[in-house]
């Protein structure tokens, strides 16, 4: 009798510890499966549609968001701004994976400029008069923090863009036709050339 109820006790702890091991690996096992379903809903390409003040690609533009990594991504787009076509090329570094929440990011923009852009400025008489200028083209680097959000429980997502646009350019533009223009005209179109303060907001839709 004694060596049976000996033999039930081993018994039930060997069952006990199996049950337990078991436990575990399922929990464990459950984990690794709900972090490989959250990938698989990762999207590793998104299209985005975006624009606001110096915004990368211009004033409306769209770009492609191609995530070669957990928590990198590639872009490229380009939009029309108020000095010509706006081209962008960059990459973001995110904080938490599916690229979502906060991001750092930097990248190079080129605007083609405008050969012959008509405005009606301040000239030197103290007048306002239509003059022709020529728009050189200008290349900027940017340095930017994004927030990025769900939209829905769809792949979509909000985000909104802070940064500082940083020019190569020296030369803006020139005058070619009309009475020059006054010195308080020149820092006007200056401070409208690509560069200075970034905030934007956007929207992306994951499509792969």
């Amino acid at each position: 009798m004694k060596k049976a109820i000996l033999t039930l006790f081993v018994a039930l702890i060997c069952f006990s510890v199996y049950g337990q091991s078991n436990d575990g690996t399922e929990t464990k096992q459950s984990k690794k499966d709900k972090i490989t379903n959250n990938r698989q809903k990762c999207r590793s390409l998104y299209i985005a549609l975006s624009g606001g003040f110096n915004n990368n690609t211009g004033i409306v533009g769209v770009n492609a968001d191609w995530s070669v990594a957990d928590h990198f991504a590639l872009e490229a787009g380009g939009g029309f701004s108020t000095w010509g076509e706006k081209l962008y090329i960059g990459g973001k570094y995110f904080l938490k994976p599916c690229h979502l929440g906060w991001a750092f990011g930097t990248g190079i923009t080129y605007n083609t400029g405008i050969s012959d852009f008509h405005d009606n400025l301040e000239t030197i008489d103290g007048d306002t008069e239509p003059v022709d200028l020529k728009l050189y083209s200008q290349t900027n680097m940017l340095l930017a923090v994004y927030r990025y959000w769900n939209l829905g429980k769809g792949s979509s997502r909000f985000y909104l863009e802070l940064g500082y646009s940083i020019s190569f350019s020296s030369d803006k533009f020139t005058q070619i036709d009309g009475t020059p223009i006054s010195d308080n005209s020149t820092r006007a179109i200056n401070l409208t050339s690509p560069g200075g303060l970034i905030a934007a907001i956007g929207f992306s839709f994951g499509v792969k």
